[in-house]
């Protein structure tokens, strides 16, 4: 549960995971919050409001830094501050999250069944 209700999109970045540099992600943050505040995303009337996180891990644990945006916990991975912008534009902006930058989740594993005697 997130504890800003009034957002309507909510952006995540892990920062302690094993994927990237801690100051990386630190540094993602403060572009974001630059990003919203100069959009007015910041205003909690604001019909786009959005809110930045930091979290402790996306379970990803691979293509740092991830980056995931709600609703619909789109993930990017690789994210740099070149990716981030074109992200924020299409995806918080604009709606349309930038497909060649999301990062898939897996696939699930097919678990072979037993046969009953």
């Amino acid at each position: 549960m997130f504890l800003n209700s009034s957002a309507r999109k909510r952006i995540l970045f892990c920062i302690k995971g094993n994927c990237a540099d801690p100051a990386d992600a630190a540094a993602l943050i403060a572009q974001t919050e630059a990003l919203i505040a100069r959009h007015g995303l910041d205003a909690p009337d604001h019909p786009n409001h959005t809110v930045v996180s930091a979290v402790n891990c996306l379970g990803v644990c691979q293509n740092g830094a991830v980056m995931m945006v709600h609703p619909g916990a789109i993930r990017y991975g690789n994210v740099d501050a070149e990716k981030l912008a074109r992200i924020f534009e299409a995806h918080i902006l604009n709606d349309t999250p930038p497909a060649e930058l999301i990062l898939p989740y897996p696939q699930p594993k097919k678990i072979p069944s037993k046969k009953r005697e």
